[in-house]
């Protein structure tokens, strides 16, 4: 009789156990002061690079990547701190039973500038696919130049040995004479315009061809369609409010990476704001599908383009380049100084941007990769 009742209470003890588990993994902890149970949340704070200390409420916590339990709902201020970088900071807001993610990509406080090029670029183009710069190049060799981004973690040898001719100058064609290059929707063609009255349009196969012409109109007519189907295409894989559809599908209108946000602006009393609707499924923890950037009385004097993680924005303005993310906060400068072109290219991995500058008055601009890793 003694065993039977031995093992009641041992299978009572095991199954208190397991729901004493159970209730912590769901987020309930037990208040002493009041002898009651209490739903509360957790946050997970990452970083890039990882290893930084998390501070909650000014206090020290924990390092990034480990969960932060037992928080009662609310909000509370986080702090992301690793030597040698900006501090990352934000509220955050925990709810009951849930997990609130903080993803913060922190930025040296001296970011290293090296020259990918020496002998000078001009209107250099991202490809649709975001994977290469094209560029044009004078002096010996000179032509249509390919700089590819793809690869991974990027080294600046990696990047230099990626830079190839994609057509070199002829005795009848100077292409390192163009004015812009432009890449075709699919980066299967690209359209030289010479001047105002001469184009070309050619075709990157490998058994490419060179086609003169004096009329760009129907070769974008041709690439806006294309590119309407596929931001018709990405627009219908997304969840849209009615009163944003038609900006979604705009050929002007910047989406990210991942094809889940875009960007647009509202005009309010001679302020422009800008605005990313988030439509990623599921949406985060305390996450809003529409989240202001920035307002601003002068948008002339600021470019907006997407960084590669989706998650950030590139900003420049005066000369200055700044990460921000996409809710609005942790702006961070990353650059400032002379700009030969208002584009910046993030590379695929995220741990690069290449801009067009130059340090020598009077001297040819060159490419240059500003590292953030």
């Amino acid at each position: 009789m003694k065993r039977f009742w031995y093992l009641i209470i041992i299978i009572g003890l095991m199954a208190g156990a397991a729901v004493v588990i159970v209730l912590f993994a769901r987020g309930y902890k037990f208040d002493l002061s009041n002898g009651s149970l209490e739903k509360t949340g957790m946050i997970l704070a990452k970083s890039r690079p990882d290893g930084a200390k998390v501070f909650l409420d000014g206090k020290f916590v924990t390092a990034t990547n480990n969960p932060i339990q037992g928080l009662k709902q609310g909000k509370y201020n986080l702090k992301i701190a690793k030597d040698g970088f900006f501090e990352w900071e934000k509220k955050i807001e925990v709810k009951e039973e849930l997990v609130t993610e903080a993803d913060a990509l922190l930025i040296p406080l001296s970011p290293a500038l090296n020259p990918l090029t020496s002998t000078g670029v001009r209107s250099p183009t991202l490809s649709s696919n975001r994977d290469r710069i094209a560029f044009l190049k004078s002096g010996e060799k000179s032509g249509i130049y390919t700089l590819s981004l793809s690869g991974g973690q990027q080294l600046l040898g990696f990047l230099r040995a990626n830079i190839n001719p994609l057509v070199l100058d002829t005795k009848e064609i100077t292409f390192s004479a163009a004015e812009k290059i432009f890449w075709s929707p699919n980066d299967a063609e690209m359209l030289v315009q010479m001047n105002q009255q001469g184009f070309y349009r050619l075709r990157l196969s490998p058994e490419g061809t060179v086609e003169a012409t004096s009329s760009a109109a129907p070769t974008t007519k041709e690439w806006d369609e294309i590119q309407q189907a596929k931001r018709r295409l990405m627009a219908s894989r997304v969840k849209i409010p009615r009163n944003l559809e038609k900006i979604a599908t705009a050929s002007a209108t910047p989406w990210s990476p991942d094809e889940n946000k875009f960007i647009y602006r509202r005009e309010s009393e001679g302020t422009t704001k800008f605005w990313v609707f988030d439509g990623t499924e599921p949406l985060g923890v305390a996450r809003n599908r529409n989240n202001l950037i920035l307002r601003t009385s002068e948008p002339e004097k600021l470019k907006i383009s997407w960084f590669a993680d989706s998650q950030h924005l590139i900003l420049i303005e005066d000369g200055a380049i700044s990460l921000i993310e996409i809710d609005g906060t942790n702006k961070t400068q990353v650059y400032s100084g002379n700009l030969a072109s208002d584009e910046v290219f993030p590379t695929p991995g995220g741990d690069k941007l290449i801009i067009l500058t130059s340090f020598v008055e009077g001297a040819a601009p060159n490419l240059y990769a500003i590292s953030l890793r």
